[in-house]
Parts: structure tokens; sequence; C-alpha cells
């Protein structure tokens, strides 16, 4: 027989490892914003010595960012 008691530590334990989850991915996306920061950085360098045009600069239009945490 299944009591409640078993079926809520079930749940408890289903609801930690989706935190697990959402924890590794939201590293995983820091790391991703954090490589794409560099290689922006590297375009930004090749385009001054390049002599580049600001018109046509390979910077994102970051207006609409969203703020992580």
């Amino acid at each position: 027989m299944i009591n409640g008691d078993v079926i809520l530590n079930e749940a408890l334990e289903e609801i930690k490892g989706l935190v697990e989850i959402k924890l590794k991915q939201a590293a995983y996306i820091q790391d991703l914003l954090q490589k794409n920061k560099e290689l922006q950085h590297e375009l930004d360098m090749r385009d001054k010595l390049k002599g580049g045009d600001s018109s046509e600069s390979t910077k994102p239009d970051t207006s609409h960012k969203q703020e992580t945490n």
C-alpha cells in the first residue's frame, strides 16, 4: 500500500532533481555568455586592427538584453 508520505518523498526527490538540472543549465548558460563576450571582444579587436568602419560593426544590438542572475 502506498501512503501519502511515500508519494510526498518521491515528489520531493523529483523536485530536487529538477532544481539540480536547472542549476546546471544556468551555469552552462553563464559559461556560454562569457565565451560569447570573449569572442565579441576578439572580433572588436580585429575590426580595430583592420580599421573597420563603425557602420559595419559586429556588435549585436543589446538594447533588449535581459538581465541575468
